[in-house]
């Protein structure tokens, strides 16, 4: 019996074709997220920034009647060393200050993203909120 002649030859040509390359996919998002991404990597090389995390903290900003958490992640989140006034130098050099930033494309979509990084700058007052508009 075995297997038809036609059928062996059909996958000795699928066995010949390469093989399709796989596009890594990325861990970003989006394009925008990726480039600033990018940005800030250049800016901790340069010491410009302590260091930054993608979607390294999710807040609750209010939950629904039966009790669910609506959450925000804010895209990326930026440590940045401030130097304090001369006068405390001697006690304390510098400070540390996490800021959160959000970045929206071309093609935003809805506003939901926005009321969430809004209300969650409300929510939270003693972080530093950037909205990048791309």
């Amino acid at each position: 019996m075995g297997i038809p002649r036609d059928r062996v030859k059909h996958l000795i040509e699928r066995l010949e074709q390469k093989p399709k390359k796989k596009i890594p996919k990325s861990r970003y998002r989006s394009k925008a997220e990726a480039t600033y991404a990018e940005k800030l990597e250049v800016q901790k090389r340069a010491g410009e920034i302590v260091d930054w995390g993608y979607e390294a903290m999710t807040f609750v900003i209010g939950r629904t009647e039966t009790g669910r958490a609506w959450r925000y992640t804010p895209d990326f989140m930026v440590v940045k060393r401030i130097l304090v006034h001369e006068s405390y130098r001697s006690v304390i050099p510098h400070v540390e200050v996490i800021e959160f930033h959000e970045v929206k494309g071309k093609h935003r979509g809805t506003e939901r993203g926005i009321a969430k990084f809004r209300a969650a700058q409300a929510l939270f007052p003693w972080f530093k909120w950037v909205l990048i508009e791309r």
